[in-house]
């Protein structure tokens, strides 16, 4: 008796292999090419194949750098962005227009209707701010057809001894002469920088001036160390500071001289025998010269509102002098505010200046200054907190002493 042919489960088995294997290539095939097209179209993403042996979580390249870590900049009126600074515009008393001036194009700032300043703002990139950027550089090139003034203001961080911390100020300002050529000015900010986009339009600073016309052509921020970073021995339990000129020490036994500002250079010399710095600036026909130094910041950093300060010295000739320090008048910020020696003579200068006369000539003796309501934030030129200022411009400065004091007039 016949039987009907049914298909053998092995037939079905080959066919279904056979099925599957054209289906993989033809899967394979294409992922070959499309690879291939991929790679050849990115060259710059190929794999790299890890050595045996090898950890192939070490051979995974890593991100590429920031380039914006060591300095951020913007060139005003050509190449306004991709440089990590930005001009923030459309600001009612930031507005500025792009002119040509000497045959060079820059940002050109002008005074119109009731204002009284020119500004200029900026925003940092973040990734230059995840860096420590408490205390920069900031470098600004600029065209003074008229004379004035110009400054940075900065966000600083909020602080019971700042006033106004968004707009607080780098640095003295510096003088503009009217040259109507080229020029660089350089300010520094303290440590309490925090670009934290508070001023207007979220600018983290601000170029400002008192002047008719100002052009601006390029501006670079820097990271700089900050002052603290260049002391190494702490100061904050002890009752006293100084410095011995001449022979100073790498931290000055908690005082700087600050020596690299044009304005406070001094020369090592020898009188009497005795190493000391000679501030002479006669020979420049200078009517006044001055003596920068910064404090250990350890040593403020419990707060020294009260302070006495000594100054050893010798003058060949009648000379007076003065101390200005970072300190309140009230309830003003004054970088430079006078005080006078102790128990001096009081000399009246034409401009209404003070002075102390120096009641000693041709040998060495000590004038003492008391400072009230310091607050010493490094303020001054070079960031320093304070300054021995004499007239004429030639005294001879052996040892600085700044001692803690209780209250004003007080001495421990």
């Amino acid at each position: 008796m016949s039987q009907a042919s049914t298909p053998q489960k092995g037939s079905r088995l080959v066919l279904f292999v056979i099925v599957w294997a054209i289906v993989s290539a033809v899967v394979l095939i294409g992922a070959a090419i499309f690879l291939f097209v991929h790679l050849r179209k990115n060259p710059s993403r190929s794999v790299a194949v890890p050595s045996p042996g090898t950890n192939p979580v070490a051979s995974v390249s890593q991100p590429t750098a920031s380039p914006f870590l060591k300095s951020v900049s913007i060139a005003l009126a050509e190449e306004e962005s991709g440089h990590g600074l930005t001009l923030i515009q459309g600001i009612r008393d930031g507005a500025s227009t792009i002119e040509q001036v000497n045959g060079v194009s820059a940002r050109a700032l002008r005074l119109e209707g009731k204002r009284t300043a020119l500004n200029l703002y900026f925003q940092i990139d973040p990734a230059f701010k995840q860096e420590d950027a408490s205390s920069v550089r900031i470098e600004v090139e600029y065209l003074d057809p008229n004379q004035g003034t110009m400054g940075v203001h900065y966000d600083a961080r909020d602080s019971a001894a700042t006033a106004n911390a968004i707009y607080r100020e780098a640095d003295a300002p510096k003088r503009l002469t009217g040259s109507g050529t080229w020029r660089k000015a350089v300010f520094h900010t303290k440590e309490d920088a925090a670009y934290s986009n508070r001023q207007n339009g979220g600018a983290d600073f601000r170029i400002w001036a008192k002047t008719p016309v100002l052009f601006l052509r390029n501006v670079t921020v820097t990271h700089q160390a900050s002052p603290s970073s260049n002391w190494t021995t702490q100061f904050a339990g002890t009752n006293q500071v100084y410095t011995t000129l001449g022979a100073e020490k790498p931290d000055g036994d908690g005082l700087h001289h600050l020596t690299y500002d044009t304005d406070g250079r001094t020369a090592i010399e020898e009188v009497n025998g005795t190493p000391c710095r000679h501030l002479d600036r006669m020979a420049e026909g200078r009517m006044f010269g001055s003596c920068y130094f910064a404090i250990n910041p350890s040593f403020k950093a419990g707060g020294l509102t009260n302070a006495s300060v000594e100054i050893e010295y010798f003058a060949r000739a009648e000379r007076s002098f003065r101390l200005q320090f970072d300190g309140m008048d009230g309830d003003t910020h004054q970088r430079y505010l006078p005080v006078l020696a102790e128990g001096a003579t009081v000399m009246r200068f034409g401009t209404g200046a003070d002075y102390s006369t120096a009641p000693e000539i041709g040998h060495w003796a000590v004038a003492t200054f008391h400072l009230t309501n310091a607050v010493f934030r490094n303020s001054q030129k070079g960031g320093a907190d304070f300054r021995i200022e004499a007239v004429p411009p030639d005294l001879c400065l052996r040892r600085i002493t700044v001692t803690r004091e209780s209250s004003p007039g007080s001495r421990k």
